[in-house]
């Protein structure tokens, strides 16, 4: 099995996988995925490729990146891949999106190996998400835990910034931030 090594292992390996049914045939389970996209990832790899949608949703195509990270098979669906992501992902809707369809840019750019792509959606992830930077998609923890770690630095320097502001604003103006505060008076005799 050329297209996969898991599947290789899978087929030649000490799994029942391994061992033909009473129908002659191989038989493997998989129950944790998207039946469509399982059923476009076989077509593919059996060369039925007229059968293989030319665009995707968005949801079927993180499935597919699913399947395909999980297989091992880029090779064989790099060039449906393409045209899968241009139908989907548009550069200038990612800053317009929300958390999840960007978690899942994030994914499917990692999965077919995106540069450019996935650079702008990590951009657009650290720019508008205040919240932990999580989820179920396999993406590596480094990944995750360097998004994370940059994203609470860039929170911090946000706040640094706006309480040196405010710092700022207090300390320039006569004294009249007391006067908000409810301290006395900056001039004139306390009444």
């Amino acid at each position: 099995m050329l297209a996969s090594p898991v599947f290789k292992a899978m087929l030649d390996g000490p799994f029942k996988e391994s061992c033909r049914n009473q129908y002659g045939r191989f038989e493997a389970k998989a129950f944790e995925y998207s039946a469509e996209a399982l059923l476009i990832l076989l077509d593919i790899m059996h060369g039925h490729h007229r059968r293989v949608p030319k665009t995707m949703e968005l949801s079927l195509l993180t499935e597919m990146a699913i399947l395909v990270d999980y297989y091992m098979c880029h090779e064989i669906v790099e060039m449906f891949a393409e045209n899968w992501i241009a139908s989907v992902i548009q550069e200038d809707e990612i800053e317009g999106s929300d958390y999840q369809a960007n978690i899942s840019r994030l994914f499917i750019s990692w999965v077919f190996e995106k540069t450019e792509l996935f650079n702008s959606i990590v951009y657009s992830i650290l720019k508008l998400t205040a919240r932990p930077i999580r989820t179920d998609l396999p993406l590596p923890s480094t990944i995750l835990d360097s998004l994370e770690q940059r994203r609470q630095s860039l929170m911090q320097r946000f706040l640094d910034n706006l309480y040196e502001l405010l710092d700022s604003f207090w300390s320039s103006d006569g004294g009249y931030a007391q006067l908000r505060l409810g301290g006395p008076k900056p001039y004139g005799p306390s009444c």
